[in-house]
Parts: C-alpha cells; structure tokens; sequence
C-alpha cells in the first residue's frame, strides 16, 4: 500500500486549512497530529480534515490494510513563513533535452525568483515562473526563493541530472569491391540500430546489432547510419560511408597452351579492364617489357603459369585470371662418368643424365675403351688398356628434336707399387723410427698414406714418428698415383718397442737416528719392470753402493743422503731414480745440579742443554710441589726467581719431557740446588 500526507499548507492570513490525504491500497486511515491540534478532533479518520491549529503544525497520515500492512507520511500546516517545494517532470535528463520544473504546484498570491549554479542560459526569461523548463548541458542545481502573500520566504533546491551522449561511432569509411561483404562495426553505447541509404537486403535481420555483415548490391557509396543508445537511455547517431568499387570482366586467350623449348606463344586479354600487370611463375625472362600489355608474346623455357591482374583505372578492384602454358623440356646430352681419373686395366663406369627416354637414339664414341657392358642410354662398363687423355662424347635425338653433342674428358693413370723401409725396427722406449718410400712406377702427382700401426699416419715420401708404448707394430704404406690408381704394402710386427722400465724405490723408514752411532736403512726396489738385468745403488755417503735389488745400508753420521738407484733390463734398457734419506742425531738432554743466582754473572742461571728435540717441556717444583717454573722452550732459563723474588737457598726437583724428531718421548726428572 502507499499514502500521501499531502502538501503543506500555509495559514498566512486565513485560520484554517484542509489536509489533503489519500492513499493507494489502504482501508484504514487515522491522522495525528504533534503538537495535538484540538480542531483535528472528530475528523482522525477521513482523508481531508479541516483542521484550525494555533501554531506550525505535523500532521501524520497512517493508512493500514486488512492485512495489517501500514504506511504514514507526513505534511506541515505552517504559521511561521512560506514553505517552498519543488518538483521535476525529469529528474535526469540527457544533453539537449528539457525538463520542466514546478514549485509549491497549486499555490497562488506568491512570487518566485529561480537561479542556477551553472548560469544555465536556458533559464533566461523564466526566473520569476512558478513552473521553468531547461535544457542545462551539465548536471545543475537550481534554487528557487518563494515569497508568500505574507511577505514570508522560503527557499528549495532541486538537482538536474544531465548524461553525456554515448560518444557513437559507426567505423571508419571504407571502400570493398562490388561482390565483398563489410563488417560493419559501432561502438560507444549499449544499444544500437542501423540503417542505410540506399537500402541494403542485406542489412535485413542485422539492424540491432553492433556488428552487422553486409553484402551490398549495388556499384555506388552506401552510407550506414546507426543509432546508439546508452546504459542513461541518451541516444547519438554516426554515419561511415561505404565506397563500393567495379571488378572488371576479363578473359584470356592464347595461341597454344603447348610449345616446344625455344618456341612463342600470344597471349591477349580481353574485356574492360584498363589498367593490366603480367606476372609469371617461374619468372620468365621474355616477358620484360610486356607486363602492361594487352597482348604478350613470350617464349618460357619452362612450363609456365601467367598471371594477370586487370582494374578499372581509379579503383583498387583488381580481377584476376591465368593461363599456364606447358613447355617441352629442352632436350640434354649429358652423362656421368664416376671421376676423370682412371687406372689402367680397372673399370670405369658412364651413366645417362639428361631427359630423353627410352625411344630416343643415343650416339656415343668413348675413345678407343673396351666396353665390357651397356647399350642404349646405359649405364656402360668401360676399360682403357693405355695410359692418356681420352674422350667421350654423346649426341642425343628424341622425336626429331636434337641435343646439343656432350663431351667429357679423361685421364688413365698407371699404377704404383709399395715398397718400404725404417732406419731401425727395435728399441726401447720411446723409440723414434724413420720410414723411408721405395716405392715405383709413380707419377709426378704421387700421394703417400702410412699407417704406424700406433694411431699415427703420415702422408710424406719419409716420416718420423716416436713410439712411447712398448710392443709390436703393424706398418703399412698405401701409394696412390694422381689420388686415384693405388698400391700397398703391410709388414706386420715390423717395429719392435722394448719396455723401458721405471725405476723406483722406498727408503725404510725415509729418516732414522743414530743409536750408537749407527742408523740402518732398507732400500726396497719398487721398480716396474720384472725383468731387470742389474741394480747400481749409490747411497750418497762415499760408501761402494751396492749391485742388489732390494739392499741395506748403515749410516754412521747424521746428515741428508740423496741416494741413487739406475736399473737395466735385458733389452739394455734403463731407467734411474733417486731419493734423498735423513740421519739425525741421537736425542739427549743435559742440566746442571746447581746454580748461584747472585747476578754475578757466572753461573746465574739453570742452564739446559739439549740435540735432536722436536718438542720440551720445563717444570720446577718447590718442595711442597708447587710449580715455580714451566717452560716449552729449550732456551728460556730459570732466573731462581718466583713471582719476581729469589728463591731460598736449597734443593729443587725438576721434571722434563721432550720428544725426538722422530716422536720418541722421554722424562728426565732430577733436582737442581739453588746456592747464594
């Protein structure tokens, strides 16, 4: 349901007013009023009480159903001024349409006096009408100020809502050929329908779609017009012109379609095409010159396809026709032959290679060869018994149409014969051999491959090369007249490599000491090779060395001894090594008994003397056990003070580790006196 209060009613210069109620799907009507207006009594439930309040008054209408749904509204009975309300016909509008504009509709002995935020020019001429109708551009506000028969004013606003119009595009014009189709193309609303002049059949069923496909009928400028509505309702059209162009009607005409290698054919366009362009595929040389012809003569020497491109001059409608013109390949005499080198006596192979078929004739003259097989185009197996230049030549002759005479030449080479020497076939290694060709009946243009039977080849008359492995070695020799006519010879386990050994050993143990003056060391041959003929061991000390595999040997001074090892095996081939060994010295440590710290620079200081220490360790202890004195190094010596200040007059005991070069640890413990 719905209810409306009515307007306001104003009691300037009368005592009573009547409220205009009503509703919409109410059965029930009832009416307060704040403050409670006596004169409102009696009339609570009728649609227009007349009504006589002492002061501004709010009525409120409530209107219910039987369903008990209720709705009120509410409206003024005004004492104190004007009241002022204003009313649109269209509250929102788009550019370029009006609306009209009302206030206090019905109300009379008032003056009215209306103004714009914008300086809205539409409004000139009608500021003092109770009603105004405006075209504003731009979304505006407009105020009125009402002025009653009381001199009481009142003042509203109301707001014009003005939308842009959709920015409508209907494409870009374009231009087709006649027989195209275009798709058409509009943007910039939400809606959209499309018409054209002249009519288009084909725009028929497409009109309210943005892009619809045309197809036009006629050779003349069509202009599309569409409308576009937007999401406001606001509506805006945009035309596109559609140029639509003549295709020319072309037929070609030739005087073959078929021609033999070198012959020429014409061909003419005919129709209304003005403007023409030749093309040929594959490119044809004799149609230069001719490409905007209406009538060409050309000579292919292929079959060809020739395209034409026709327009109307002015317009881009080109029709397009071709024609193909198949040609006779030009007739060859060409043949093959398998190198232009040939050994004497070996045979030699000639193959057909131009087009002609099988019911051509073939005319050949091979140059005084034997044919051992062939006939026809071939292939034929030749054989030439001497040495020299020799020429073939074919002439070829199919349906009456000749080849030109094809002609190779060749050369027919003796052959070689391998033979090989070397400046040594054994030794040890690394061997270095040198191979010399004896090779005969070579020519001037004669080529070398050695094979040395380690990997290597070689392609000079004389070669050198090493051999660093040991064995046996399979040479051969390939001799190769003018690259082509070849002999070879193989030898195998001609070179013979002996293993030259390694020569090794190991020091046992590497460094030793002397105890009583001696230090023995066992020197273990490590050598490679297990055929060794001699050992000569020089162990560096003028001793006589010693001729055994693995012997040893006393050394009574310590020092460093480069020791030498050289070995020889059974082929003589030798090797030598050495290595160097170290003696040290017996390991001791010697201290004094006592000292005299008096300063008076004899015997001042526990002075301790050692040889052959890789590590020392110091430590003096006074007579309760306490540690007086510690030391890691041999050369500090005890001054026979403790936290600065002398030490008593007596005995002291002592405790020193050291360990030898060699890591063998030993304690010497004692007691030192300390004198005055």
């Amino acid at each position: 349901i719905s209810v409306d209060a009515g307007p306001d009613k104003d009691l300037c210069n009368v005592t009573s007013v009547q409220l205009e109620g009503s509703t919409i799907g109410g059965q029930d009507l009832l009416w307060t009023s704040n403050p409670v207006d006596p004169s409102l009594a009696g009339q609570e439930t009728i649609a227009d009480p007349v009504v006589s309040p002492p002061g501004t008054t709010e009525y409120t209408l409530k209107a219910t159903d039987n369903c008990t749904h209720e709705e009120t509204d509410i409206t003024f009975a005004l004492l104190e001024g004007a009241s002022a309300s204003a009313n649109a016909n269209n509250n929102e509008i788009c550019i370029g349409d009006a609306t009209e504009i009302t206030v206090n509709d019905g109300a009379v002995d008032e003056t009215y006096v209306w103004t714009s935020n914008t300086g809205d020019p539409s409004l000139t001429g009608q500021e003092t009408n109770q009603t105004i109708n405006v075209s504003p551009t731009t979304t505006t506000i407009y105020t009125v100020e009402v002025t009653n028969a009381c001199s009481f004013t009142a003042e509203t606003t109301i707001e014009i809502i003005v939308n842009p119009l959709p920015n409508a595009s209907a494409g870009a014009n374009a231009a087709i050929c006649f027989g195209e189709s275009f798709d058409l193309e509009a943007s910039g609303g939400d809606t959209y329908y499309w018409i054209s002049s002249p009519a288009d059949p084909s725009l028929s069923g497409q009109e309210d779609i943005y892009n619809p496909i045309v197809t036009p009928d006629q050779q003349v400028d069509y202009t599309y017009t569409v409308e576009v509505t937007d999401l406001n309702g606001c509506v805006n059209t945009a035309d596109m012109i559609l140029q639509v162009d003549p295709v020319p009607d072309i037929t070609l005409a030739a005087s073959s379609d078929f021609l033999c290698y070198g012959d020429v054919v014409s061909i003419e366009a005919q129709g209304t095409a003005n403007d023409l362009t030749w093309t040929a595929d594959p490119p044809d040389n004799s149609l230069l010159g001719q490409e905007n012809n209406a009538i060409i003569n050309v000579s292919p020497q292929e079959t060809t396809t020739y395209t034409l491109v026709g327009n109307v001059l002015g317009f881009d409608c080109p029709a397009t026709l071709t024609q193909t013109i198949t040609v006779k390949p030009e007739l060859f005499s060409t043949f093959d032959i398998q190198d232009n080198l040939v050994c004497e006596n070996e045979p030699f192979m000639v193959n057909y290679s131009g087009n002609a078929g099988g019911t051509a004739i073939y005319d050949w003259d091979f140059g005084g060869a034997f044919v051992n097989s062939g006939s026809g185009a071939g292939p034929y197996d030749l054989q030439w018994d001497l040495e020299g230049n020799k020429i073939i030549t074919l002439t070829v002759t199919e349906d009456g149409c000749p080849a030109e005479p094809f002609s190779l030449d060749l050369d027919v080479v003796k052959s070689p014969v391998s033979d090989f020497s070397s400046d040594i076939i054994s030794g040890c290694n690394p061997l270095t051999v040198e191979f010399t060709s004896n090779s005969t009946n070579t020519t001037d243009n004669v080529t070398y491959e050695w094979d040395l039977g380690n990997g290597s080849t070689a392609s000079s008359e004389t070669t050198s090369i090493t051999y660093n492995e040991p064995g046996l070695y399979d040479i051969s020799l390939i001799v190769n007249n003018e690259g082509l006519c070849g002999n070879s010879k193989t030898e195998n386990a001609y070179i013979e490599v002996y293993e030259t050994p390694t020569a090794d050993f190991e020091a046992i143990p590497p460094e030793s000491i002397l105890e009583d003056d001696e230090a023995t060391i066992v020197f273990a041959d490590s050598s490679n090779s297990v055929d060794v003929l001699s050992y000569d061991w020089n162990f560096g000390d003028g001793s006589c060395g010693s001729t055994q595999n693995s012997p040893s040997h006393v050394y009574t001074e310590a020092g460093e001894y480069t020791v030498t090892l050289d070995i020889i095996t059974d082929n003589g081939c030798e090797d030598n090594t050495e290595k160097m060994v170290i003696v040290h010295p017996d390991f001791v440590v010697y201290a004094p008994s006592a000292f005299s710290p008096n300063g008076d620079g004899f015997n001042d200081l526990f002075e301790i003397k050692g040889i052959g220490l890789k590590k020392f360790n110091l430590q003096i202890f006074s007579r309760w056990g306490e540690i007086i004195f510690e030391s890691d190094n041999i050369e500090d010596q005890w001054d026979g003070k403790y936290n600065g200040e002398y030490v008593p007059t007596g005995t002291y005991v002592y405790k020193i580790k050291y360990t030898s070069m060699l890591d063998k640890d030993k304690v010497l413990e004692g007691t030192i006196t300390v004198l005055k």
